[in-house]
């Protein structure tokens, strides 16, 4: 998708102004959505998805419509398009629905998983 962008050439004998395309913003888009994993009691919950988009992505990950931040046995990361969420020892206190939101200027995206599967 192209956007029309300006320019204006001002010369001695004339002044005009010229159209030129400019690629528009990207929304964010799960390429990779969260996927399922097996993990037991005890043993470090890793969810990972990966987004794609135009930048500076923001995201920020939740559980049962909670904000989580990297505190405690929380970590959360983002390199490369690659967000994660670590939980060591995951409890059955983890237990929940666990969303990724991906948001830029173009617009938001969203992928969930719930953990374990029979919660």
């Amino acid at each position: 998708m192209f956007l029309p962008q300006s320019c204006s050439v001002t010369s001695a004998q004339s002044a005009e102004t010229v159209l030129s395309p400019a690629e528009a913003k990207k929304p964010p888009v799960f390429d990779v959505p969260l996927k399922p994993v097996t993990v037991n009691e005890g043993e470090k919950l890793s969810l990972r998805c990966h987004v794609c988009g135009s930048p500076p992505l923001k995201i920020q990950w939740m559980k049962d419509r909670k904000d989580l931040t990297s505190a405690g046995s929380t970590r959360i990361s983002f390199s490369d398009g690659t967000a994660c969420l670590e939980i060591s020892p995951a409890s059955r206190h983890d237990a929940g629905d666990y969303l990724c939101k991906a948001t830029n200027d173009a617009g938001s995206e969203f992928s969930v998983y719930s953990w374990p599967a029979n919660h």
